[in-house]
Protein backbone atom coordinates (compact mmCIF):
# COMPACT_ATOMS: atom_id res chain seq x y z
CA UNK A 1 0.00 0.00 0.00
CA UNK A 2 1.23 3.29 -1.33
CA UNK A 3 1.39 5.74 1.62
CA UNK A 4 1.36 9.67 1.22
CA UNK A 5 3.27 11.77 3.63
CA UNK A 6 0.35 13.89 4.63
CA UNK A 7 -1.94 11.05 5.28
CA UNK A 8 1.27 9.87 7.46
CA UNK A 9 1.99 12.86 9.17
CA UNK A 10 -2.15 13.00 10.49
CA UNK A 11 -1.23 9.68 11.69
CA UNK A 12 1.66 10.48 13.83
CA UNK A 13 -0.73 13.18 15.28
CA UNK A 14 -2.92 11.36 15.76
CA UNK A 15 -0.99 8.92 18.44
CA UNK A 16 0.93 12.01 19.54
CA UNK A 17 -2.31 13.62 20.46
CA UNK A 18 -4.12 10.10 21.92
CA UNK A 19 -0.90 8.88 23.93
CA UNK A 20 0.18 5.82 21.60
CA UNK A 21 3.38 4.88 22.18
CA UNK A 22 5.34 1.47 21.48
CA UNK A 23 9.09 0.80 20.16
CA UNK A 24 10.12 1.78 16.54
CA UNK A 25 12.63 1.46 14.48
CA UNK A 26 14.21 5.23 15.34
CA UNK A 27 13.92 4.52 18.83
CA UNK A 28 16.31 4.16 21.56
CA UNK A 29 15.38 0.29 22.32
CA UNK A 30 15.94 -0.44 18.34
CA UNK A 31 19.11 1.40 18.11
CA UNK A 32 20.53 -0.18 21.47
CA UNK A 33 19.21 -3.64 20.07
CA UNK A 34 21.42 -2.94 16.67
CA UNK A 35 24.53 -2.18 18.20
CA UNK A 36 24.75 -5.25 20.43
CA UNK A 37 23.49 -6.99 17.36
CA UNK A 38 26.83 -5.38 15.27
CA UNK A 39 29.04 -6.15 17.94
CA UNK A 40 27.91 -9.93 18.75
CA UNK A 41 27.84 -10.67 15.23
CA UNK A 42 31.14 -8.90 14.64
CA UNK A 43 32.93 -11.00 17.39
CA UNK A 44 31.22 -14.52 16.13
CA UNK A 45 32.54 -12.85 12.34
CA UNK A 46 35.77 -12.41 13.46
CA UNK A 47 35.80 -16.14 15.49
CA UNK A 48 34.88 -17.61 12.29
CA UNK A 49 37.57 -16.05 10.61
CA UNK A 50 40.30 -17.01 13.03
CA UNK A 51 38.82 -20.77 12.63
CA UNK A 52 38.74 -20.66 8.76
CA UNK A 53 42.15 -18.83 9.28
CA UNK A 54 43.89 -21.73 11.22
CA UNK A 55 42.38 -24.44 9.20
CA UNK A 56 44.00 -23.12 6.33
CA UNK A 57 47.18 -22.44 8.00
CA UNK A 58 47.67 -25.51 9.92
CA UNK A 59 46.43 -28.08 6.79
CA UNK A 60 46.83 -26.60 3.94
CA UNK A 61 50.02 -28.10 3.47
CA UNK A 62 48.53 -31.66 4.92
CA UNK A 63 45.80 -34.04 2.96
CA UNK A 64 43.50 -32.93 5.72
CA UNK A 65 42.17 -30.03 4.06
CA UNK A 66 39.55 -32.74 1.94
CA UNK A 67 37.95 -34.17 5.55
CA UNK A 68 37.48 -30.71 6.99
CA UNK A 69 36.20 -29.14 3.46
CA UNK A 70 32.51 -29.88 4.88
CA UNK A 71 33.55 -27.88 8.30
CA UNK A 72 34.73 -25.04 6.30
CA UNK A 73 32.11 -24.64 4.04
CA UNK A 74 29.94 -24.50 6.09
CA UNK A 75 31.61 -21.99 8.53
CA UNK A 76 31.74 -19.62 5.25
CA UNK A 77 28.53 -19.90 4.40
CA UNK A 78 27.29 -19.53 7.69
CA UNK A 79 28.95 -16.17 7.58
CA UNK A 80 28.11 -14.77 4.65
CA UNK A 81 24.78 -15.58 5.83
CA UNK A 82 25.33 -13.36 8.90
CA UNK A 83 26.26 -10.62 6.68
CA UNK A 84 23.62 -10.88 4.41
CA UNK A 85 21.02 -10.84 7.27
CA UNK A 86 22.15 -8.10 8.72
CA UNK A 87 22.36 -5.83 5.56
CA UNK A 88 18.85 -7.31 4.19
CA UNK A 89 17.80 -5.84 7.31
CA UNK A 90 19.27 -2.40 7.08
CA UNK A 91 17.14 -2.32 3.88
CA UNK A 92 14.29 -3.08 6.11
CA UNK A 93 13.65 -6.48 4.55
CA UNK A 94 13.28 -7.82 7.94
CA UNK A 95 12.06 -10.94 7.80
CA UNK A 96 14.24 -12.45 5.33
CA UNK A 97 17.18 -10.60 7.27
CA UNK A 98 15.97 -12.04 10.41
CA UNK A 99 15.68 -15.60 8.87
CA UNK A 100 18.86 -15.90 7.15
CA UNK A 101 20.45 -14.48 10.42
CA UNK A 102 19.14 -16.38 12.80
CA UNK A 103 19.84 -19.92 10.36
CA UNK A 104 23.32 -19.28 10.04
CA UNK A 105 23.77 -18.28 14.04
CA UNK A 106 21.44 -21.68 14.83
CA UNK A 107 24.02 -23.65 12.56
CA UNK A 108 27.04 -22.46 13.46
CA UNK A 109 26.01 -23.05 16.92
CA UNK A 110 25.41 -26.49 16.33
CA UNK A 111 28.43 -27.12 13.86
CA UNK A 112 30.47 -25.49 17.05
CA UNK A 113 29.01 -27.58 19.46
CA UNK A 114 29.91 -30.38 17.47
CA UNK A 115 33.61 -29.65 17.02
CA UNK A 116 34.17 -28.50 20.83
CA UNK A 117 32.37 -31.14 22.56
CA UNK A 118 34.13 -31.98 25.88
CA UNK A 119 32.94 -35.19 27.86
CA UNK A 120 34.72 -33.05 31.02
CA UNK A 121 33.74 -30.00 29.99
CA UNK A 122 30.84 -27.86 31.63
CA UNK A 123 27.83 -28.98 30.24
CA UNK A 124 29.80 -31.29 27.57
CA UNK A 125 32.15 -28.44 25.84
CA UNK A 126 35.19 -26.86 26.12
CA UNK A 127 34.42 -23.58 27.88
CA UNK A 128 36.06 -21.68 24.80
CA UNK A 129 33.20 -22.78 23.23
CA UNK A 130 30.33 -20.49 25.00
CA UNK A 131 32.70 -17.30 24.88
CA UNK A 132 33.96 -17.52 21.22
CA UNK A 133 30.73 -18.96 19.56
CA UNK A 134 27.54 -19.66 21.88
CA UNK A 135 27.36 -16.38 23.67
CA UNK A 136 27.79 -14.00 20.35
CA UNK A 137 25.45 -16.21 18.06
CA UNK A 138 23.20 -16.50 20.46
CA UNK A 139 22.63 -12.58 21.13
CA UNK A 140 23.08 -12.38 17.53
CA UNK A 141 20.04 -14.08 16.81
CA UNK A 142 18.02 -13.05 20.09
CA UNK A 143 18.34 -9.33 19.24
CA UNK A 144 17.99 -9.76 15.31
CA UNK A 145 14.47 -11.87 16.35
CA UNK A 146 13.63 -8.61 18.43
CA UNK A 147 14.32 -5.97 16.05
CA UNK A 148 11.81 -7.73 13.82
CA UNK A 149 9.47 -8.12 15.80
CA UNK A 150 9.71 -4.05 16.26
CA UNK A 151 9.34 -3.26 12.79
CA UNK A 152 6.65 -5.84 12.06
CA UNK A 153 4.47 -4.39 15.16
CA UNK A 154 4.99 -0.54 13.71
CA UNK A 155 4.57 -1.18 10.60
CA UNK A 156 0.97 -3.48 11.63
CA UNK A 157 0.16 -0.92 13.74
CA UNK A 158 0.85 2.09 11.47
CA UNK A 159 -0.74 0.55 8.35
CA UNK A 160 -4.06 -0.43 11.00
CA UNK A 161 -4.15 3.41 12.16
CA UNK A 162 -3.39 4.84 8.18
CA UNK A 163 -6.32 3.00 7.52
CA UNK A 164 -8.90 3.86 9.63
CA UNK A 165 -7.11 7.55 8.96
CA UNK A 166 -7.49 7.18 4.91
CA UNK A 167 -11.64 6.03 5.39
CA UNK A 168 -12.38 9.19 7.48
CA UNK A 169 -10.46 11.21 4.31
CA UNK A 170 -12.59 9.26 1.79
CA UNK A 171 -15.63 9.97 3.75
CA UNK A 172 -15.66 13.72 3.75
CA UNK A 173 -14.26 13.62 0.38
CA UNK A 174 -17.00 11.68 -0.94
CA UNK A 175 -19.64 13.91 1.14
CA UNK A 176 -18.39 17.38 -0.55
CA UNK A 177 -19.01 16.32 -4.05
CA UNK A 178 -19.21 13.47 -6.35
CA UNK A 179 -15.66 12.78 -7.55
CA UNK A 180 -13.31 10.36 -9.38
CA UNK A 181 -10.69 7.91 -8.09
CA UNK A 182 -8.34 9.76 -9.43
CA UNK A 183 -9.39 13.12 -7.96
CA UNK A 184 -9.10 10.85 -4.76
CA UNK A 185 -5.75 10.00 -5.61
CA UNK A 186 -4.87 13.60 -6.51
CA UNK A 187 -6.50 14.60 -3.10
CA UNK A 188 -4.59 12.06 -0.97
CA UNK A 189 -1.53 13.13 -2.85
CA UNK A 190 -1.90 16.70 -1.51
CA UNK A 191 -3.28 16.54 1.80
CA UNK A 192 -1.69 18.37 4.50
CA UNK A 193 -2.55 17.48 8.08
Amino acid sequence: MKKYSGVLKRVREIEKKRGIEYARIGGKLYKGLKVVHILSASWALLMNLFFLLSIWINFAGEGKMAQLQGLVLTVAVCSLGLILGFVLTCFKINIVGAVSSLASSVMLIVTYGREMSDVLGFWGFKPSFYWRHLIPLALAAITIIWMVIIAVRERINTNKLYKKVSEGLYEEFKKNSENTDDEWEEFLRNYNA
